[in-house]
Parts: C-alpha cells; sequence; structure tokens
C-alpha cells in the first residue's frame, strides 16, 4: 500500500482515550503464558508521562500495584505469577505505550483511508493509526519489528468498548473494558 505524506500534520500526537490527568477504570483480563488472571485495572495518570496502575481481583484483592515512570516503574506490590521483573517491565511498557500522549510527531502519512503519525517513545517507535478523526490502533516498534499491536473496539454508538494489547513473539494478551 502506498504512503503519502500528510500535509498539515499535528506537530503532536494525542491519545483522545487517555488524555486528561485522571483515573480509568477497566475490566480486564490478562493471559500470560499458561496464565489467565482477570479484575479491575485502574490507571491513575499523575503526569503525562506517569501513572499509578493497581490491578485488583473483582473483590478487591490486591494483583499488581505499581507506578510507572517515563524511563521504569516501581513495584508496590505483585502477586507470585506477575511478580518476575521481566513481566512486570513488560506491563510497564505497553501500560506506557497505552497512555502516552504529547509525543512529537516525527512523520505523517496516509495509508489508504488511514492517517498514521509517529512519534518515538524511550527507543521505540509508536504508530498511531487514525481513521475518520478517530485513533483505532497503535503499533509499538523497533527499527521494523513489530513489539504491540494496540486496537481499539466501539459499539454500535461510537463509544470505546475494549483496548487489546496484543505482543508478538511473546504469550501476552491484555483485554480492558472501560467501565463507566
Amino acid at each position: 500500500m502506498e504512503e503519502v505524506s500528510l500535509v498539515n500534520a499535528p506537530e503532536s500526537i494525542e491519545n483522545p482515550y487517555f488524555k486528561d490527568l485522571d483515573s480509568y477504570i477497566f475490566k480486564s483480563s490478562i493471559s500470560i503464558y499458561s496464565h489467565d488472571l482477570s479484575g479491575i485495572l485502574v490507571i491513575k495518570k499523575l503526569s503525562n508521562t506517569s501513572c499509578r496502575v493497581a490491578f485488583t481481583t473483582e473483590f478487591g484483592n490486591t494483583l499488581l500495584d505499581m507506578t510507572i515512570t517515563p524511563t521504569g516503574y516501581e513495584k508496590h506490590f505483585a502477586i507470585q505469577k506477575l511478580d518476575r521483573k521481566v513481566i512486570l517491565k513488560t506491563l510497564a511498557k505497553d501500560i506506557r505505550a497505552l497512555t502516552a500522549n504529547d509525543l512529537t510527531a516525527k512523520k505523517a502519512f496516509r495509508q489508504g483511508e488511514k492517517e498514521v503519525l509517529m512519534g518515538n517513545l524511550n527507543k521505540f517507535q509508536l504508530y498511531y493509526f487514525f481513521k475518520l478523526g478517530r485513533l483505532k490502533q497503535i503499533l509499538k516498534t523497533t527499527k521494523n519489528k513489530e513489539k504491540l499491536k494496540i486496537q481499539f473496539s466501539f459499539d454500535e454508538v461510537g463509544q470505546l468498548n475494549l483496548i487489546n494489547l496484543a505482543h508478538e513473539g511473546i504469550a501476552l494478551n491484555i483485554q480492558l473494558r472501560p467501565i463507566d
């Protein structure tokens, strides 16, 4: 598919679903290797570059509590199944990519019906795919290799009803359904 440069492209990239300094609450399920966990995920944006994440069971037992910063994370609590450095680091990178805002647009082009903006987050490139002005997908890549695909799905009235984070190369999938 041919890429055509965009004229009058924005200078910065904003994720409209995580633009406010607010708390975001999701019914979530995480499949990691052979473990399936479900519960409530709360993301509290502390700034445009950091947030606090709590993952609890529906009964309120804490499974994970961590603060994510621009280049790292601080674990406050994690159950044994999640308390491995590689898992925590990957989850922190995923949430950082999902909630990133105010990235400088390094590239802007059209790909079919989609407008694509590319920005850098640490050593990764994030490609934001917009269709009819609505963010549909974020791809996180290194050079030419896709690492993470974040897809946004909507109900019949246009409300966000599912965020799916799927990894390439590792058995990790996260599904988030917003709770009003």
